[in-house]
């Protein structure tokens, strides 16, 4: 007798023993091996929810074993995806594999295998951790720092969320734990002692502490029903006048999208704007900075899940800049100085001047780069001095503002 380790997958092109592995009643995606080892030698197909997979080839026995892993993802848990073998017993099913028959595999769905609704699906506890504050962060256990699952460096930028899996033989007490931005040392606050098994615990870093959100138990009524697609891909954004369009490709079970922006690359994105249907693929993003470049990022949503954020696309507000706000800051009988705030997208600014009180005709008198004030000395004490101010980049120049007046000194 061929044994399950045994089996091969035919390589004939027109197979008559074939078998079909059946999920459509799964909830998650399904993996199939022909070993309980389940190694990657030995995976024989993988099948998402509702769905069946291709005819497989296979040699004809009176008792086949296939062993089954389940792909759990976690309601309102994104980019976290936990790998849930059955017990004993309950993580396989055996088939006659007829000759020259096609032979269908039901895979058992995720809560047939549960010898209780309420089980937990993991051994190991789940760290994620969003960085919002402006430095890098690692996280540590005593003095070592730890290696995030889903970043390819230890440090966490501003902006990223790190996922970290602290499995069943480590030391998982809380105390031991620890975040490190630079020389600053935060600790982390639970209400156990220890990260428990069969639980994700979510945070954040503002720079000054770390904050818990949630706790979410791995549990079956805690999963997803479905299988979560990929991010959105093909994103690209166009400029006419001040708008920005971005648009991206449909995303097959999507009931909509969000829109995250940011003016850092390696930034915190924010939530701008979403979609309500799956056939919306594009945003229109108005009011923004000339000169500024901005990074867009889009993920998919329905009713069960969010996909993770696509990769950024950026591109530049190509308009002139807005009109600076100038206020004085002091005046004598012979100088006056003023400053105004710095105008995103501005690489400099102009300095108009004319003199007289009824004189509108304003010259440009000078310019600065980077300074956002302006001092002039020498001037006369019986006579009226009128200043404006304009931002510019290298797609024009904004409106003048509104004028600063040295009055007469008498």
């Amino acid at each position: 007798m061929i044994t399950a380790c045994d089996q091969l997958i035919s390589t004939s092109d027109d197979p008559k023993t074939v078998v079909i592995f059946d999920n459509t009643n799964g909830t998650c995606t399904a993996v199939v091996y022909n070993s309980h080892f389940r190694t990657e030698e030995s995976k024989i197909t993988e099948v998402e929810a509702g769905k069946k997979s291709k005819e497989i080839g296979w040699t004809p026995d009176t008792s086949v074993p296939f062993f089954f892993s389940y792909k759990i993802n976690l309601i309102d848990i994104q980019n976290l995806t936990i790998n849930y073998i059955p017990e004993i017993g309950r993580d396989q099913v055996h088939m006659r594999i007829d000759a020259d028959k096609k032979t269908a595999v039901t895979i058992p769905a995720l809560a047939q295998t549960l010898s209780s609704l309420d089980l937990l699906l993991s051994d190991d506890s789940y760290l994620l951790i969003q960085n919002n504050s402006s430095f890098p962060i690692q996280l540590q256990r005593g003095n070592t720092a730890i290696q995030p699952e889903n970043i390819s460096s230890i440090g966490v930028n501003p902006g990223e969320r790190a996922l970290y899996t602290l499995l069943s033989s480590d030391n998982r007490s809380v105390s031991l734990y620890q975040l490190s931005e630079s020389a600053k040392i935060s600790s982390f606050t639970v209400p156990s002692l220890n990260f428990e098994s069969g639980h994700v615990y979510s945070f954040t870093y503002n720079g000054s502490s770390v904050s818990l959100i949630t706790i979410t138990s791995i549990t079956n009524a805690n999963t997803i029903s479905g299988t979560i697609p990929g991010a959105p891909s093909g994103v690209s954004a166009s400029v006419a006048g001040q708008t920005i369009t971005v648009n991206w490709n449909f995303v097959s079970g999507a009931t909509g999208y969000h829109i995250y922006r940011s003016t850092r690359y390696s930034g915190t994105y924010s939530q701008v704007g979403s979609t309500s249907s799956a056939s919306s693929t594009s945003f229109t993003d108005t009011g923004l900075d000339g000169g500024v470049t901005y990074h867009y990022r889009v993920a998919a949503y329905n009713n069960n899940w969010t996909t993770a954020q696509s990769s950024s696309h950026s591109v530049i507000a190509s308009w002139r800049p807005k009109t600076p706000s100038v206020k004085r800051t002091s005046e004598s009988s012979n100088s006056i100085s003023f400053n105004w705030e710095a105008v995103p997208g501005a690489t400099g600014y102009y300095i108009y001047r004319s003199i007289g009180l009824a004189d509108k005709n304003y010259s440009l008198y000078d310019r600065t780069t980077i300074s956002t004030s302006y001092s002039e000395t020498g001037l006369s004490g019986a006579t009226v001095y009128n200043y404006t101010v304009a931002a510019y980049n290298s797609y024009g120049t904004s409106n003048q503002s509104s004028s600063i007046i040295k009055n007469k000194w008498f």
